[in-house]
């Protein structure tokens, strides 16, 4: 099962649940006429959960991009092999 599927399964459910409930709380009134804020707070509820999913994302990427180790083995390696490439290239007079 790919990780989209396994999202659907979660998102589908909630969002139909959540849909079926603002529904019945919207049936009369409008969103800026209810009286009850958890009732305001249920029908913000799809817009908080996705900015708290954006603080999130921005926060994890930050997190990697600032503890990202350096690979000094790997980076000796990379330049190896450009000399060795450039030595080939040269030998067989595909470059100056």
């Amino acid at each position: 099962m790919t990780m989209l599927m396994q999202w659907l399964q979660v998102l589908v459910p909630a969002g139909v649940l959540w849909l079926s409930v603002a529904a019945t709380f919207l049936k009369d009134k409008s969103f800026f006429e209810q009286e009850s804020a958890f009732v305001q707070f249920l029908l913000l509820l799809p817009l908080l959960a996705l900015i708290a999913l954006g603080v999130y994302a921005a926060g994890t990427v930050l997190y990697k991009t600032f503890t990202f180790n350096d690979c000094t083995e790997a980076s000796k390696d990379l330049q190896k092999d450009v000399a060795e490439a450039k030595e080939f290239l040269k030998k067989n007079k595909l470059v100056d």
